[in-house]
């Protein structure tokens, strides 16, 4: 694949952008009635993708056993590259009151003029 068709980043680097909107999480920990909170949590999972528009390119792969890590005093995020092929990534948040972990699967595909990328994760 053409090296310019990636982002400068990698794909342990991407996923940590989630923690950008970590005081939506902050203060959904703080809120009494479960409704509210189970929707500024859903706000929060969807707030990633905030910020994607105009990012059209695919971030590197890392290789086995990379890590990326975020420490604030705060919140703590850490990712780990955990199987090559397909490339699987995991990760971990955790804040004041919540936890967030999973992991990213993504298949891509070349197919001369097009790229196609299918999450298949968590």
């Amino acid at each position: 694949m053409p090296i310019y068709l990636n982002e400068p980043i990698s794909m342990l680097q991407k996923i940590s952008e989630i923690v950008n909107f970590h005081t939506i999480m902050d203060d959904a920990m703080k809120v009494k009635d479960d409704y509210k909170r189970l929707g500024m949590i859903a706000i929060f999972l969807l707030s990633q993708y905030s910020e994607v528009t105009g990012r059209n390119r695919k971030p590197f792969n890392p290789i086995l056993g990379e890590t990326y890590e975020i420490i604030q005093p705060n919140y703590r995020f850490v990712a780990e590259q955990v199987s090559h092929h397909p490339p699987v990534t995991a990760f971990h948040l955790e804040g004041p009151g919540y936890k967030l972990h999973g992991d990213t699967v993504v298949k891509s595909f070349f197919k001369g003029s097009s790229l196609e990328f299918r999450a298949v994760g968590l």
